[in-house]
């Protein structure tokens, strides 16, 4: 698995300084925050034909840090893509806004939350006391639309469970305790109603990693007794030509 280490802003999604990126996750849906003050000129005019994508997105120029001091002043940005892709395709959208403009870039887990964090409108952002923005000031565009976003087509489940099938597969999982929390670090949350609509199915694949694994361990415990018989019948026929 490849890691690469992403530079977070303080009191935002997180607290800590660096967080890794699982850059091999693929994900429709990506967000970043960028400083303006490195945006390409004329962005929020020209964002629709620089990132090509649907987007939503809100300038957060009102936040402060714990101390109450201003904070500098950044864009958050949403960018859905037709299907799953990768870190580094996200990245490569982002940077059209500004490449030394990019502070940090990750997947969407939950397309609603961060939808609402883009204006602050979420409990913890309200129990913290974060600076709540005005809808108005969340600027969508390019075919931006947030319910659609909420509900799964089927193609889109076939795809999610054709990628937990193919999870389960190659780690070689055999229950669905040791499965689900991996699956859901590794995809994000919105796979639980996969992983629930879907379990029945996905127990047939965890059970068959355990009976191939069952299988090996008995052909090799049986190549190993045929070995150790094969010995004794050859120390046999030693002893009785040493006669």
């Amino acid at each position: 698995m490849i890691l690469e280490v992403a530079f977070f802003m303080a009191d935002e999604t997180t607290e800590k300084a660096e967080k890794p990126i699982d850059t091999s996750v693929k994900a429709r849906y990506w967000w970043a925050v960028l400083y303006q003050e490195n945006m390409v000129d004329g962005w929020r005019d020209n964002i629709e034909e620089l990132l090509q994508l649907p987007y939503a997105y809100c300038e957060h120029v009102a936040d402060v840090d714990g101390k109450g001091e201003h904070r500098k002043d950044h864009v958050h940005v949403i960018i859905v893509f037709g299907n799953t892709t990768t870190y580094k395709t996200a990245m490569s959208v982002f940077k059209r806004l500004g490449e030394k403009a990019l502070n940090k870039c990750e997947r969407v887990i939950d397309i609603r939350h961060c939808y609402d964090y883009l204006i602050h409108d979420t409990d913890k952002c309200r129990k913290l006391g974060k600076h709540q923005y005005d809808p108005s000031e969340r600027i969508t565009g390019n075919g931006f639309d947030i319910g659609n976003y909420e509900q799964i087509s089927t193609a889109e489940k076939q795809h999610m469970l054709k990628e937990l099938t193919w999870f389960i597969m190659s780690e070689g999982y055999e229950t669905i305790n040791e499965f689900t929390q991996p699956a859901l670090e590794r995809f994000g949350e919105q796979y639980w109603e996969i992983m629930v609509s879907y379990s029945a199915f996905l127990v047939k694949y965890l059970n068959g990693n355990k009976m191939m694994r069952e299988k090996a361990e008995m052909q090799k415990r049986l190549a190993w007794e045929e070995a150790m018989r094969e010995r004794c019948r050859n120390n046999e026929a030693d002893s009785h030509s040493g006669e």
